[in-house]
């Protein structure tokens, strides 16, 4: 492979979604209704109307062709970015956050539903945590400070906890309300990591978790092995679990 070239977008509305992306980018594309290209830093972003696309390609609609994906452009000043894209009421998903791995970004989506991050190195940042940095932080700061903005910042957008209650949909906003539920039915819950190991881009982790029921006085005690899978830029993106019930008493 010589070099990456492009990332193109199907577009429902072509004309609308061009426009969105001028104002965004500050670029102008060329072409016309059908196909429109935008020239930028590195690579070209270009937008291909569905009636276009199935003309070239019979059935490349077929299968969730419109399938999920995230652009990802490196911006000066994130706050000075976020505050435009407010004046153009685009749909931020997540305001300027700065992450613990050095970067600060801000989410939104196109007129089309596409994820866009918009992100900047923070100067001074510590360098970027390894994986099982990462993981402990997340299950100390969420399970032992009670901090649930720990699922905000360290959750992948599409986070997927393969072991959630039936139903559950993907992202962090559920699993903020999972945890924050459980939390208050046991609000001295606390964790002890045992162990950490590490290959590639998966974490596995020994847990034991003890705390009291709120209002039986029961003691939830177990340990447990946990699988987290992060993504490219060091978000935790899946969960696997397996846990092991050890004793379990009423409080003194």
């Amino acid at each position: 492979m010589e070099r990456f070239n492009s990332v193109c977008l199907v577009a429902r509305d072509l004309p609308r979604l061009r426009a969105f992306y001028e104002q965004v980018l500050r670029v102008k594309a060329t072409g016309d209704d059908t196909f429109a290209e935008f020239s930028l830093p590195g690579a070209q972003l270009t937008l291909f109307a569905e009636p276009g696309l199935e003309t070239m390609v019979k059935g490349g609609l077929s299968m969730d062709a419109l399938g999920h994906s995230i652009l990802e452009f490196q911006v000066q000043d994130v706050d000075a970015e976020y505050e435009r894209l407010r004046e153009l009421d685009a749909l931020v998903v997540k305001p300027p956050t700065t992450q613990p791995w050095g970067l600060r970004s801000v989410w939104f989506r196109d007129p089309e539903g596409q994820l866009i991050n918009f992100f900047a190195p923070v100067a001074g940042a510590r360098t970027p945590w390894s994986g099982k940095e990462t993981v402990r932080h997340f299950f100390e700061r969420l399970l032992n400070d009670h901090d649930l903005t720990d699922c905000d910042e360290l959750l992948a957008p599409d986070y997927w906890d393969h072991d959630a209650p039936p139903g559950m949909p993907r992202g962090p906003q559920s699993i903020k309300q999972f945890v924050e539920s459980f939390l208050e039915e046991y609000p001295d819950m606390h964790i002890e990591i045992e162990a950490l190991l590490a290959e590639g881009q998966q974490v596995a982790a020994r847990l034991v978790w003890s705390g009291h029921h709120r209002e039986s006085g029961a003691l939830y005690h177990q340990a447990g092995i946990v699988v987290v899978r992060l993504n490219a830029t060091g978000q935790l993106a899946e969960r696997w679990s397996a846990y092991q019930p050890l004793t379990r008493q009423a409080a003194p």
